[in-house]
């Protein structure tokens, strides 16, 4: 007997410069640190051929269990009847794994499997969406597989904390299934497996950007990495500042996009950003102005970018160019009649492209009623502020990322008495950006909450340089900016101390003293860069 094992590791994203800026085709300023999600792929004995089953029956393929006891292990299945489904798409389905059907070697729809139930089921739709995402791209034949698959998964993020754990996962299971159902397509491209794992979060609802995605594999150690999206991910690394430290605090409310009013939320702000697109360009009479559905084709058509943007050499110029592109497309937006647009109806109006039915179709599709139904011609939005923030928050990314990269050219090129004064300046203008960032969000996207809002005021208070949410926002984690000079451990035990353990108590009453303490340390944390995803495969021969 041979057995190949596949372990695949992927990082979680925790810090960002660059809120809400990636699905508008901006570049972005993640990091990573060293909590991962774990995927280990385990072969399951051979099948029989499924050629000579019946149509219209379903097989397994995968058996899905989570360390966490939490979360029910679930079979996954696919219908061997061309394999798809009534619109078109792989026909798959995740069932509960009983007792009896965790020994059931065959593969026959013998009833050991229960009733499907959505809510059982419903933590493995991240790895349903990477496989069929891969089977398409890859062109997969399940049928012809000649093996099934046993996948163990493990995070040690939170779920619902905002840190993009389903992006995490997703990635650990794209890498792991391209892998073991297309294993000659080995050596994979770290930038088409981030856009796969991101079309294949798309799938199941929210109109993410990608950024959460490209992090979990190109992420390296020590530092943060400027993301460029267009025309492909491409990831140049960025040095922090020296002394200084990052700290992650949860708002101790949970965040989720899927299914919940977050996503709501979310969607409706990429919806937002692609109307003031299209309204901006009207303006601007660009050709085909109709198709445009991201700002940055917007701020192109005013000032284009450099393309050198991932040249060390030219790293000053790139920014200098890209702020100045940025801040015309600003202006741009406040001298506009954006602001005046605040429902569908006068959306419909200046574009002139028909009612607001057919607008909502054209740029709305993420905000329409699941029945089929229409979005009302009264419905609200904020475009002016939406577009100000992108083209702003861009703008950030940029002088950020260029005051990171000065500091450390000049760390190589010369010595000076003064680079403890120099660090904690350089940690003091990083913080400034950081809470400009937040106060952004608060005010101009509105993706903020009281308990963020409340978090993110000790942090300051306590001597942050600067603090700001992460994570998209409406709950979840905010980080702070700790300058060189900063006591970090009794900065965290004074926050532990005065702002998380009367709120945790409040929330835990019937916590012990040991469990107080465990949920104590998983509220704030030390953060420092980590590495992306990769994937490990052992083989042994034996009995």
């Amino acid at each position: 007997m041979r057995l190949c094992l596949h372990l695949v590791t992927s990082s979680w994203w925790r810090w960002r410069a660059g809120e809400h800026v990636d699905y508008s085709g901006y570049s972005v300023l993640p990091m990573a640190i060293a909590y991962d999600a774990v995927a280990l792929f385990a072969p399951w004995p051979a099948p029989s051929a499924h050629h000579d089953r019946p149509h219209g029956h379903w097989y397994p393929i995968f058996t899905l269990h989570n360390v966490d006891a939490g979360f029910a292990p679930v079979r996954v299945e696919y219908r061997y009847d061309s394999e798809v489904d009534d619109n078109g798409e792989l026909a798959l389905r995740a069932v509960p794994l009983t007792a009896a059907a965790d020994n059931d070697t065959d593969d026959d729809d013998d009833g050991a499997i229960a009733v499907h139930d959505a809510a059982a089921t419903r933590w493995s739709r991240y790895f349903v969406a990477a496989l069929r995402g891969v089977v398409r791209h890859f062109g997969v034949a399940l049928h012809e597989q000649p093996r099934r698959w046993a996948v163990t998964v493990h995070g040690s993020v939170p779920v619902g904390s905002g840190l993009s754990s389903s992006a995490s996962v997703t990635c650990a299971y794209v890498a792991g299934l391209a892998r073991v159902l297309a294993p000659q397509r080995a050596p994979f491209d770290k930038a088409e497996l981030a856009a796969l794992a991101a079309e294949s979060e798309r799938s199941l609802g929210v109109s993410l950007g990608g950024m959460d995605q490209a992090i979990s594999f190109v992420a390296s150690r020590h530092s943060a990495s400027l993301i460029h999206f267009r025309p492909r991910v491409l990831a140049a690394g960025v040095r922090l500042p020296r002394g200084a430290s990052f700290v992650m605090a949860n708002s101790l409310v949970a965040h989720e996009l899927q299914g919940h009013a977050a996503g709501a939320g979310y969607n409706q702000r990429v919806v937002e950003c692609r109307l003031a697109a299209a309204v901006l360009a009207k303006r601007l009479a660009l050709p085909h102005w109709e198709r445009v559905r991201r700002l940055h084709e917007v701020q192109e058509a005013l000032a284009p970018s450099p393309h050198e943007w991932h040249a060390p050499e030219r790293a000053a110029a790139v920014a200098h160019d890209m702020v100045s592109a940025l801040e015309r497309a600003a202006h741009l937006v406040r001298e506009s009649e954006l602001a005046g647009l605040e429902t569908l109806a006068d959306v419909a109006r200046v574009l002139e492209l028909g009612s607001p039915a057919h607008v909502a179709k054209l740029y709305c599709a993420e905000l329409l009623p699941p029945d089929g139904g229409d979005l009302a011609p009264s419905h609200t939005f904020r475009l002016h502020d939406r577009a100000l923030h992108v083209f702003e928050e861009s703008a950030r990314v940029w002088r950020f990322a260029h005051l990171c990269a000065a500091a450390a050219n000049d760390r190589h090129d010369t010595t000076t008495t003064d680079d403890d004064d120099d660090d904690e300046q350089l940690s003091a203008t990083l913080g400034l950006l950081m809470s400009a960032s937040h106060r952004s969000c608060r005010e101009l996207f509105e993706c903020s909450c009281p308990e963020l809002e409340a978090v993110v005021a000790e942090l300051q208070a306590r001597g942050a340089a600067g603090a700001r949410l992460t994570g998209a926002g409406w709950g979840g984690w905010a980080v702070a900016l700790l300058p060189p000079s900063c006591d970090v451990p009794a900065f965290i035990a004074g926050m532990q101390r005065d702002f998380y353990e009367p709120r945790l108590r409040s929330l835990h009453a019937s916590a012990s003293p040991a469990e107080l303490r465990t949920l104590l340390d998983g509220a704030i944390m030390a953060s420092t860069p980590g590495e992306g995803a990769y994937l490990y495969v052992a083989s042994e021969h034996g009995q």
